[in-house]
């Protein structure tokens, strides 16, 4: 018999009927009998999963997370995964038996986005970022001409070179008499173009309390300019005010 897949859903309920969804579209041009077996355990009682991290306030929800992944595994699910990126912050801290049928959506989509080919990510480490562009593919040719019609791979990577150098891709063009060197030279420029960027995310990443001190007060700022607008709205649908407490 196929493995069972258990999802906690509800997070978000329509967003867990559209991952769902997703993964059976996934099988439309195979019969339904061998498609995956799923049981969506959609909880819409789960707390506001941001405004209690940005609080310090884990332990409720991660208390709530260990009795759906339990009620998940009496049903005999093989592989349980949330169906909600934020909420895998408390991931780490769930019971051992629980962790050893957890698939983390979060360290899928990076393995997916390391392996993608034709795309460099802007945060993957330099070298992965060389690795892509040195394989680029390009064409059987040997010239080296800006041609997005024709020659599409190259220009490519003279739009590449282009916005790393702020040179046009005709003028780099005309520098180049092989593939090789352009995308050797392509390749330093970017990683040295997006630099800044990966030194700022390391020092970001390095300090997440002041990340959070940030979000913290990002959403106190948009929360009063929102005020506004949310009672003009109670006020012409006639909805009383909430009363404190």
């Amino acid at each position: 018999m196929r493995r069972l897949i258990g999802i906690v859903g509800g997070l978000g309920p329509l967003a867990s009927t559209r991952f769902l969804s997703s993964i059976y579209r996934q099988f439309r041009d195979v019969p339904e009998q061998q498609t995956p077996r799923i049981v969506l355990y959609s909880d819409p009682t789960f707390p506001d999963r941001t405004t209690h991290f940005l609080r310090g306030e884990e332990d409720e929800i991660l208390a709530q997370a260990v009795r759906t992944t339990e009620s998940l595994l009496t049903l005999g699910v093989d592989h349980l995964l949330f169906c909600c990126y934020t909420i895998h912050r408390i991931a780490p801290r769930l019971p051992a038996h629980v962790l050893e049928r957890f698939v983390s959506l979060l360290d899928l989509a990076v393995d997916a986005g390391l392996e993608s080919q034709g795309k460099v990510l802007l945060l993957e480490p330099p070298e992965v970022m060389t690795k892509k562009i040195k394989r680029a593919v390009t064409d059987t040719e040997t010239e080296v001409r800006y041609d997005r019609e024709r020659k599409p791979g190259v220009a490519n990577l003279l739009e590449l070179l282009s916005v790393a150098t702020g040179t046009p891709p005709e003028t780099l063009a005309e520098q180049y008499s092989q593939y090789g060197p352009l995308k050797a030279d392509t390749a330093a420029a970017v990683v040295e173009f997006v630099r800044p960027l990966h030194e700022r995310f390391r020092e970001l990443a390095a300090d997440p309390g002041y990340v959070d001190d940030v979000l913290v007060k990002g959403a106190d700022k948009a929360e009063a300019v929102a005020a506004a607008t949310l009672a003009r709205a109670r006020s012409a649908m006639g909805l009383l005010p909430r009363s404190p407490g």
